[in-house]
């Protein structure tokens, strides 16, 4: 991917990506929190990228339905999984 940044976009994969590390400096697991939806305005339905991890996590807690019932603590390896079943639904 690094290579892929580099000679199409003449761009690092670290300034393209580094929001999503505190040093600036991407591996992999960084890539692991982005996230891309349509799910987070429910006025509009942009597909944008989730920039915000707290208010995905409310947003699949409110779209969960049993939620409450299994008491159910939402990670962000869940949060990949919804992602990947609402994207292939659609």
């Amino acid at each position: 991917m690094k290579e892929v940044t580099q000679n199409s976009y003449k761009l690092s994969i670290d300034k393209v990506l580094g929001h999503l590390s505190m040093s600036g400096h991407i591996v992999d697991d960084n890539v692991r929190s982005l996230f891309f939806g349509d799910y987070m305005s429910s006025s509009e339905r942009i597909y944008d990228e989730v920039s915000d991890l707290k208010e995905l996590t409310k947003v699949m807690e409110r779209s969960v339905e049993c939620a409450e019932t299994l008491n159910m603590v939402v990670c962000i390896v869940a949060l990949e999984k919804v992602v990947w079943t609402v994207r292939l639904e659609r």
